[in-house]
This record gives C-alpha cells, sequence and structure tokens, in this order.
C-alpha cells in the first residue's frame, strides 16, 4: 500500500507574480519497493503535474513538483498516488490561496517611539504584516475598520479614542 501521507507547500515570488512549491511526502507500507511509479499534482479538477515516483519498501520518500502560479482565492489542489487495494489514502487534498498581508496600526503618542515594533514586524514573512504608524490624534475611523489588528503603544486611551476603537471593533 502506497499513501500520500502529508503535503507542505513553500511561497515565493516570480515576476511579482505569488508561486507555491508543493511538495508531497509519500509512504510504502508494504515489502515491496515501488519503481517508476507516478505521483500527480491536480489543480481545480486538472492534472498540471506528474513527477516519477520511487519508494523503498516499507519506507517514504518526498516528491516536490515544479512551481505553480496562485491565481486566485481557494485553489483546489489534490496530489493522487496510482492506485493499489486501499484506493483511500492514495489521495491527498489541499486548499490554496494568496497570502494576505495582515494590516496593523499602530497608535502611539509621538511616531519616535515605534521604530522597534515597526522593525520587529517588518520581519515577519508568514504571515506578511502591512504596517500602518498613527498617532492617537490623527487616527480615522477609516483607518481603524481596514485593521485586522490595533496595537496601542504607550497611548493614553481618551474617552473619545475608546468609543472610535469600539465602533472599529463592532466592524471586525
Amino acid at each position: 500500500n502506497v499513501a500520500v501521507t502529508t503535503v507542505s507547500m513553500a511561497r515565493s515570488q516570480f515576476q511579482n507574480q505569488e508561486r507555491v512549491t508543493v511538495t508531497a511526502a509519500v509512504a510504502n507500507r508494504s515489502a515491496q519497493a515501488v519503481s517508476g511509479g507516478t505521483l500527480a499534482l491536480e489543480v481545480d479538477g486538472r492534472a498540471v503535474q506528474t513527477e516519477r515516483l520511487d519508494v523503498p519498501a516499507n519506507g517514504s520518500a518526498s516528491v516536490a513538483f515544479q512551481p505553480l502560479t496562485v491565481t486566485g482565492r481557494n485553489m483546489r489542489g489534490t496530489v493522487r498516488v496510482g492506485n493499489d487495494a486501499l484506493p483511500a489514502d492514495n489521495a491527498f487534498n489541499f486548499v490554496v490561496s494568496p497570502a494576505v498581508p495582515v494590516r496593523v496600526i499602530v497608535v502611539s503618542s509621538t511616531t519616535g517611539s515605534n521604530l522597534y515594533l515597526s522593525r520587529a514586524l517588518a520581519v515577519g514573512d508568514a504571515p506578511k504584516f502591512d504596517v500602518d504608524l498613527r498617532q492617537a490624534d490623527n487616527i480615522s475611523d477609516t483607518d481603524l475598520q481596514r485593521a485586522s489588528v490595533v496595537l496601542l503603544n504607550d497611548v493614553q486611551v481618551n474617552a473619545a479614542l475608546g468609543r472610535r476603537l469600539e465602533i472599529g471593533r463592532a466592524h471586525v
């Protein structure tokens, strides 16, 4: 019995397009080696790549497919190995969507106090953070509605700011 046990995806950029490299792990749970088998990658119901599969007896192997471009949200994928006596584990399904940055607003009383925090957030890439630095008196309702996260960095929350934060939270 040969089974597709897991699939991992590594994201990359190529000519301003997001791509993923799909890597499948396959286990052979039989006493016979698999030589010259095939492993297929399907996207949205159609086969897009096929790779050669060699797995030792009672062993495992991994196969990396060529990178593919993420063209839209919720692209359905399947990695499929050939037929055997147990077809239930011959396919591994997954969904991939373009990476969406987490929108973060850092609210502070002075602009210089955010240096460490903004640099720390800039390092992240899984997920990527889109950081907007604002002073407490210069934040709009639209800013709050667009934000996924609002960080209050050493800022006093007066009644007016508290109400605006509460209203912004209602839109999440």
